[in-house]
């Protein structure tokens, strides 16, 4: 007993001289707030990392800057205060939510739980506080430290960009579990003001009140959100997924940051990207299709055009017409001094602005540039053949004059698409032909992604025999393929083809899915549900293609990894390149399965997009009542301008809506629409409500015809004459000159049919 008390007045005097000396910001624990930090940071770590009770596995869990992190020693937080001027600084609110989300008032509870917080940790701070006998309000104590990284987590997350329904799930179990166990030891029971349960429990139903609007707002996500989430995560997955292919398949030197556009991935070889040029051909002209089809269609709203799509292939017909470049060449004559002096092209070349100029070449020109071009086109599928020369030493004019037009076709053929060249060759080529930077074809010259044939599916098919039979020492393609097939085997050679095949149609139904939302989902939303594109199929493709180039992926790291395990980890220089992006296409590719996914139960279900139809439809009549009746109210009384106008309601048990007329149940009973509004908006004068004199009142009302309801009041109320088509149904015929009073203080509206 004598121990024990010499033991504690030791640490008193000990703590109270520290305070003396450190004031207020002492970081030391003492030893059952220690435990009390150690609660919590359990707690926090079972809600965002490992549930285990493994000291490691808790720190692991919590993040390095974190007010919750302890030294080493377990003695002091990791990132205490160390002045009062940062403890000031602490206080204050320094909350900017980020403006322009409407709907989740998510900036609102966090302002709200941070005052209560900030306010309750100046309560503490004017606590009396003796060293060493009494912390509370001290800056660096545990339940400061708890504050504090609440706050910060409040800042972070619940801001208007940040915040989702996974973090508030997570800050809500982390709360929850904080309450269980020894909640009441943790934070024991105080007297003031505020009371850190107070406190606690007030951000914790802040956070609830959170969630449950996130939740619910997510849940009823539009189309064309899930659409731009989905097409987000696709062209994320289609770029990752060729830097994938082109590390796994580049093995012999180690690659720099950013491989496919490096000068060493010239298309020479399979290892060099051979596949990924022809995989840039097949697909470079989506993105290019798509900003051209945008362009257009403004050009056209804003000139007032009636839109008009000429046809289906983007301005070509089924026939690819190869030598539809941006420039007109023509090879009219020649020049030869001599027999024995070589022959001198005049080629004459015209661009699209109507710029001629004249070139002089010779055939010997023509040998040099394509020395230095032809291995590009060798990697597409349009390889540039160079037209022989004249077989005689001596030719005729005629024979001149043929090699001169095949010369036109060959330069034709190589200007005719430059975005599908490297750049040493558009440079080559530019400077062939005497201009600075080749012209890019306009959007009519690109071809639709899905007019191109799949370049990978050709080859399997092509080379499959090849494949698996012996080396030919004749064709250099062929040498290609088999040096390649020796590295990989045949399997995972056509695994690899699989690969690139599926990213081809991958990006094809990308080109629907971002024309589909800009310029369908943007106007018919939700209800493009029950149009007649086949969107289940569409995205139930890209799933399917999706989740195979998942699977195939795995598979050919994993093979990679076993190749290089064999060859003692000196075979391949760029697994771990491979690996990295290999982990970011797969969580896109998981990503975008799970939007599809969504869309397809959310969306794209046929009864469940019916009933939140019929919901909508219900409501859309009160609402209109609601507005009609109040918002005149609300213009009289603030001075504004009286522009509503009053709609007919019809009564039950039949109601009009703006997609038909239903029963007093929501159902459809008539595919007529009837579409309520109010016939031209503000400045409609038809839509004015204006107070008649009683005379005028009379004498409209007898030129109509117009005999008005016996329990109607005849002062206060104006007959607009209804407003409708001769040829629609007889249901909107009948409703001529139908009126009822609206519930308005001067009775100076009415109802009417417009």
């Amino acid at each position: 007993a004598a121990s024990a008390a010499g033991s504690a007045v030791s640490s008193v005097a000990s703590h109270a001289i520290s305070g003396l000396l450190f004031g207020n910001f002492n970081p030391n624990y003492k030893k059952e707030d220690r435990k009390r930090m150690r609660y919590i940071q359990g707690k926090y770590a079972q809600a965002y990392g490992d549930s285990s009770d493994d000291p490691n596995s808790v720190i692991a869990a919590i993040d390095s800057d974190s007010k919750l992190r302890m030294t080493a020693d377990g003695m002091k937080p990791a990132n205490c205060f160390v002045d009062e001027r940062a403890f000031d600084d602490a206080l204050m609110m320094n909350f900017h939510p980020v403006p322009g989300h409407q709907g989740k008032f998510c900036a609102s509870h966090a302002k709200a739980a941070l005052g209560m917080i900030i306010e309750y940790q100046n309560q503490r701070r004017r606590r009396i506080y003796v060293p060493g006998v009494s912390s509370a309000g001290r800056p660096n104590d545990y339940i400061n430290m708890f504050l504090e990284e609440m706050k910060s987590w409040l800042r972070n997350q619940l801001t208007l960009d940040n915040v989702c329904a996974e973090e508030l799930e997570r800050r809500h179990v982390y709360i929850t579990k904080l309450k269980h166990d020894n909640y009441y030891w943790c934070f024991p029971q105080e007297i003031g003001e505020h009371k850190i349960h107070t406190v606690i429990d007030f951000v914790h139903e802040r956070v609830c009140d959170a969630l449950e609007v996130v939740q619910r707002e997510e849940k009823n996500k539009s189309l064309q959100t899930l659409f731009m989430e989905l097409n987000d995560n696709t062209v994320n997955a289609f770029e990752f997924g060729k830097s994938f292919l082109a590390y796994i398949l580049y093995t012999s030197k180690k690659a720099g940051a950013n491989l496919p556009n490096s000068s060493v991935f010239d298309g020479s070889t399979y290892e060099k990207g051979k596949l990924h040029r022809l995989l840039f051909k097949a697909t470079h002209s989506v993105m290019k299709l798509y900003v051209a089809d945008m362009r257009e269609t403004d050009r056209r709203i804003e000139n007032g055009e009636a839109g008009a799509i000429e046809n289906g292939n983007g301005g070509v017909d089924d026939e690819d017409d190869d030598l539809c470049g941006e420039y007109d060449i023509s090879v009219p004559e020649f020049v030869r001094e001599s027999a024995l002096t070589a022959t001198v092209f005049h080629i004459y070349i015209t661009d699209r602005r109507k710029n001629k100029w004249l070139l002089k070449k010779k055939y010997d020109d023509f040998v040099a540039l394509h020395k230095l071009i032809s291995n590009d086109f060798e990697a597409t599928d349009k390889p540039l053949y160079l037209p022989p020369k004249y077989s005689r030493m001596f030719p005729s004019a005629s024979e001149i004059i043929e090699t001169g037009s095949r010369l036109r076709i060959y330069l034709l053929q190589a200007v005719s698409d430059p975005d599908g060249l490297m750049p040493a060759t558009k440079s080559a080529l530019a400077k062939f032909i005497g201009v600075k930077t080749l012209d890019v074809p306009e959007k009519a010259k690109l071809r639709k992604p899905e007019n191109i044939p799949n370049y990978f599916v050709d080859m399997k098919s092509e080379y499959a025999d090849q494949l698996v039979t012996a080396e030919s020492k004749e064709d250099p393609a062929q040498k290609q393929l088999m040096a390649f097939r020796s590295t990989w085997g045949v399997e995972y050679t056509m695994k690899i083809l699989d690969a690139y095949a599926l990213l081809q149609r991958m990006a094809t139904i990308l080109g629907w899915t971002l024309e589909i939302n800009h310029f369908f989902v943007s106007m018919f939303g939700n209800t493009l549900a029950f149009s007649k594109l086949p969107l289940k199929d569409l995205l139930s493709t890209q799933k399917d293609i999706m989740n195979k180039l998942l699977a195939i992926a795995n598979e050919i790291f994993q093979y990679a990894c076993d190749l290089n395990a064999q060859q003692q980890y000196k075979w391949h220089k760029n697994l771990q390149s491979s690996e990295n992006e290999l982990k970011r296409l797969r969580h896109h590719l998981e990503k975008g399965i799970s939007v599809i996914t969504r869309i397809e139960t959310e969306h794209l279900d046929y009864q469940v997009q019916m009933r939140r139809l019929q919901d909508v439809a219900a409501r859309f009549a009160p609402l209109m009542h609601r507005l009609d009746c109040s918002l005149p109210n609300i213009q009289s009384e603030l001075g504004l301008p009286r522009t509503s106008t009053a709609q007919v309601m019809p009564s039950e048990p039949h109601s009009y809506s703006f997609m038909g007329i239903t029963n007093g149940d929501g159902d459809l009973v008539a595919d007529d629409a009837l579409l309520i509004t109010d016939g031209g908006g503000r400045d409609d004068s038809a839509t004015r409500v204006e107070e008649l004199p009683a005379d005028e009142k009379k004498s409209y009302k007898d030129s109509k015809n117009i005999e008005p309801s016996s329990d109607i009041p005849e002062a206060g109320y104006e007959f607009a004459e209804p407003k409708y088509d001769s040829n629609q149904n007889s249901s909107m015929a009948s409703s001529k000159g139908q009126h009822v009073p609206c519930e308005s203080k001067d009775h100076s509206a009415v109802c009417t049919v417009s």
